[in-house]
């Protein structure tokens, strides 16, 4: 007969009840056509046993000779209530497995059922012993119902009512049925509920984490930058909302200039950078000192000591000035114990030598000269101090005293070491003769407060200096007087100023909490101000290399910062390109492809913003869109000069000819999700079919727009088109048959410039000279929601994110803005930083960037959502611990790890002291 089962004995119905009280009946036939098959037959008896709400278990596939019936079928026959013998000449004669079937049915239910079912007088004629029939009752059917394969309705009926057990098995099972039901609803139910509550409770947690966070990381709150970055991650990774993603976003800008922070809570008084730039040293509040990894922000082993920690404890005290050597080999810091002393920084375990003594007061600022042999220190007793670097001696026995009359505040070398200057509270500063110990020349007056900071350019030819007056102001150290007028800009007290290396820029910090970089040349500054700290900076240092920037303040805070140029997020950047008007990422995400009125093409590493070779070139007019295939191997842009042309988008080289066909400007492309198809739109009003391999037309050009066919897209499934156009209107195309579906969408006021179908195509996003935005049904072509209001400009590009939850659009306005895809809701800050109108917008496919270009010439990259958790982790030195997490965030919630990557320290984290190389000069 038969061994595997191919067919559900109650394939769709509601439920498959075979798994709870297995089959009515299993129908045990011969294979095959009659008269020696009867595989038609036993199939119509099982749909109609199935009609009258039997379960049934039969199975139409032959198996090969010799094998065991398999244990598929052998669950069946012991879980079946009835065996069902179709007794033709073929079942009783040559079919093994009929045989096979009833005996071991009857093995396992010696008093079950079996009702031979007689074709022709079968029975009669072959009977054999097998069977059993003996003393049975069996029904007749004829050869021609066998024949016809349809069940006699006589059979039926008496197969029906034969076995009243089974009927009421049928009764008990709906019995059964409600009560599963009941018990599965209820359970549904309360699952539902305990779901739901689980949902809000996460949601509330969330909220409470990024509220709290947010406040920490302002200094509204207590807990410092680092506590409150993770409260703001976790709430995010617990539940991503339009909240915690505004949240994310608030932080991000916050910290987007700072490359990361890290806190010590007995606070950081003084920072500097080594001379190669691989380390930091810090000078701390509980008179210690740090040494870090200053590209990673990791402590080296723990703090040094030696200063006295018995003075520790108030606002003034501490390590309050700390320098390296030029050759990186030794630390100098100066304390509010009165002291001096020198660190090795190999060792670093203990001090060189004795403390140097000779004030009377406070040591505020101390300094190597350039050949690393003597040191300089300034202090509260009025002094300036002047000691041999190797053995710790003062070269003039006392300090110099001749000079100001109040708390010296800043002391530095000129870079050839002939010269000190000095700043004081006695609001001016003083040059010095370090071999003499003499002051030179007048005092330098210019500042109407306090000399709080003061440094020498690289050659010596100038000095800045910072002062209580709020301004900085620049000297010439041979004539003592001021270049320039003040440098104005911050609110109140400039507490410190230093040099960039090549001594082009200058950086001030300031009680206003804030740091300022200045053109040294022309006294104005660069950018907006660097903020972040909650309190006043107290200590500044540029690396050797001028990038970042190292500052200190009393939130008890250490920060690194970018000190580049460049605006936020101008990644990319090539001064010959002009107007950029048209980008997209690679389906990869690796590259990214640009188009410019330069009428070229420039392919970009999407990590680095380098760009991959020479720019494309083949348009003699300004290239205004493009897009990569599918497959990213071809780029298709579309040109003013009115073709299409496809590129190899490894080699740049162009594919065949250009396509034509349009008569004016081509203003959009778009490949089909498959890469057979292009579809474009035209300055001439109409959208026209590519086949995307031979680059020939298909069919005729889409009309209806009245007006310039502003931008195209394909849907995901490739069926659809939607078109914007200057009409003001969207339609939607039939992609096989180029025509229109329906009529067109109307809603926006103004010309419709970019249009975008959602991942699963069933919503559109528009964009309009109106300055708004619009969601649209796709299948009815309906607005969902009132125009999203937000930009001050025409919004000339919109994309969706690939998981379809979020908007972005690029504006006239100069800004980004982001937007949830379900509610219309405007989602955080605009994101600024384009200093023209910004003309195309793409999420990169793994949802964590945006590219967008601009008149101002060069993309642009932007991090967001989980881009921004990435770059904020990037501020932080590891992930909370359980133990914090069980206490910041809830017990109630599983851990889960903010910061991928970054080391979950136990619940007591243990410290080690590793030892780090000297710094090369």
């Amino acid at each position: 007969m038969t061994n595997i089962q191919i067919l559900a004995a109650n394939k769709g119905r509601r439920f498959n009840w075979p798994r709870i009280f297995g089959y009515d009946f299993f129908i045990s036939f011969k294979l095959g056509p009659p008269p020696i098959g009867a595989q038609s037959y036993a199939s119509d008896l099982a749909r109609r046993l199935r009609e009258l709400d039997f379960t049934v278990f039969y199975s139409e596939e032959e198996a090969p000779p010799g094998a065991k019936l398999d244990t598929t079928l052998l669950k069946a026959l012991h879980r079946s209530r009835i065996l069902v013998v179709v007794a033709n000449e073929g079942a009783l004669v040559q079919s093994l497995w009929v045989r096979k079937e009833v005996e071991e049915f009857r093995r396992k239910h010696p008093k079950g059922s079996i009702i031979p079912i007689n074709i022709d007088r079968a029975i009669e004629k072959y009977g054999p012993r097998w069977l059993d029939h003996d003393g049975r009752i069996w029904l007749d059917e004829t050869k021609l119902a066998l024949d016809e394969g349809i069940t006699s309705p006589e059979l039926l009926k008496r197969l029906e009512v034969a076995p009243r057990f089974v009927r009421a098995n049928t009764m008990l099972r709906w019995v059964l049925a409600f009560v599963f039901l009941g018990l599965t609803g209820l359970t549904a139910l309360a699952g539902y509920e305990a779901w739901d509550a689980n949902r809000k409770f996460k949601n509330a947690t969330a909220l409470r984490l990024v509220a709290e966070g947010g406040s920490m990381t302002s200094g509204l709150r207590p807990g410092g930058p680092t506590k409150g970055l993770f409260k703001v991650i976790a709430g995010h990774r617990v539940d991503r909302s339009v909240n915690t993603d505004e949240a994310l976003q608030t932080e991000y800008l916050k910290f987007s200039q700072q490359i990361y922070v890290r806190e010590n809570a007995a606070g950081i008084k003084s920072a500097a950078f080594s001379s190669d730039g691989r380390y930091l040293v810090s000078g701390n509040g509980d008179n210690t000192i740090q040494l870090w990894d200053a590209k990673t922000g990791q402590p080296i082993g723990s703090p040094l000591k030696g200063h006295d920690e018995s003075k520790a404890g108030s606002a003034f005290s501490g390590v309050t000035s700390v320098a390296f050597s030029r050759d990186g080999t030794r630390i100098v810091s100066g304390s509010n114990d009165m002291t001096v002393r020198l660190w090795d920084v190999k060792t670093g375990h203990q001090p060189l030598g004795e403390p140097l003594y000779g004030h009377d007061s406070m040591v505020t600022s101390v300094a190597f000269s350039q050949d690393g042999n003597r040191i300089v220190s300034g202090s509260y007793d009025e002094t300036v101090g002047v000691w041999d670097a190797k053995t710790g001696e003062s070269f003039f026995g006392e300090p110099y005293e001749d000079g100001h009359n109040h708390s010296v505040l800043s002391v530095n070398f000129s870079p050839d070491g002939t010269r000190i200057v000095s700043g004081s509270d006695d609001k001016t500063l003083r040059l010095w003769d370090p071999m003499t110990g003499k002051p030179i020349g007048h005092p330098l007056i210019g500042h109407s407060e306090e000399v709080t900071s003061v440094a020498f350019n690289r050659d010596g030819t100038r000095i800045v200096s910072g002062s209580g007056d709020k301004t900085l102001r620049l000297w010439d150290p041979k004539t003592g007087k001021p270049i320039g007028q003040p440098l104005t800009g911050h609110s109140e007290t400039v507490t410190v100023v230093a040099f960039s290396a090549d001594g082009t820029r200058i950086v001030s910090g300031s009680k206003d909490t804030t740091l300022r970089l200045w053109d040294a040349k022309i006294g104005q500054p660069i950018r907006q101000p660097l903020t972040g700290h909650t309190k006043g900076v107290i200590s500044i240092d540029f690396s050797p290399d001028g990038t970042r920037i190292v500052s200190c303040s009393s939130d008890n805070t250490l920060r690194l910062w970018d000190a580049k140029i460049s605006p936020l997020n101008e990644t990319f950047k090539r001064n010959d390109i002009i107007l950029v008007t048209s980008v997209a990422f690679s389906p990869d995400g690796n590259r990214i492809v640009s188009v410019s009125g330069d009428k070229n093409l420039w392919l970009w590493d999407a990590k680095t913003g380098q760009p991959l070779g020479e720019p494309i070139k083949g348009h003699v007019g300004l290239v205004r869109s493009v897009a990569f295939s599918p497959d990213g191997t071809r780029i298709v842009s579309g040109s003013y000069d009115k073709t299409l042309r496809l590129w190899d988008a490894k080699t740049g080289q162009p594919i065949g000819q250009a396509l034509t066909g349009h008569t004016e400007a081509v203003t959009s492309v778009a490949f089909s999700r498959d890469g057979t198809h292009i579809v474009s739109g035209s300055g001439d009003k109409t959208l026209r079919m590519w086949d995307a391999k031979t680059g020939q037309t298909l069919g005729k050009s889409l009309k209806g727009h009245g007006g310039v066919v502003r931008s195209v897209a394909f849907s995901p499934d490739g069926t659809r088109i939607v078109s914007g156009s200057y009409d003001k209107n969207l339609r939607l195309w039939d992609a096989k048959s180029g025509q229109p579906i329906g009529q067109p969408l109307k809603g926006h006021e103004g010309y419709v410039t970019s249009v975008a179908f959602s991942p699963d195509g069933t919503r559109i996003v528009s964009g309009s000279k109106d300055r708004t935005l619009r969601l649209w049904d796709a299948n009815t072509g309906r607005p969902l929601s009132e125009p999203l209001k937000g930009h001050g400009g025409w919004v000339y590009s919109v994309a969706f994110s690939p998981d379809g939850t979020r908007i972005v659009s690029g504006s006239g306005d100069k800004t980004l803005r982001l937007w949830d895809a379900q509610t219309g809701q405007l989602l955080g800050q605009p994101l600024t930083g384009h200093t023209e109108g910004v003309s195309s917008v793409s999420f990169s496919p793994d949802g964590t960037r945006i590219v967008s270009v601009s008149k101002d010439k060069n993309p642009r990259l932007w991090p967001v959502f989980e881009g921004w958790a990435a770059e904020l982790c990037k501020k932080l030195p590891r992930n909370m611990s359980h133990q914090e997490w069980r206490e910041w965030v809830s017990p109630d919630i599983e851990y889960i790890e903010q910061c991928p990557g970054l080391p979950i320290p136990p619940d007591e984290p243990k410290t080690t002291i590793p030892v780090i190389e000297a710094a090369q000069p």
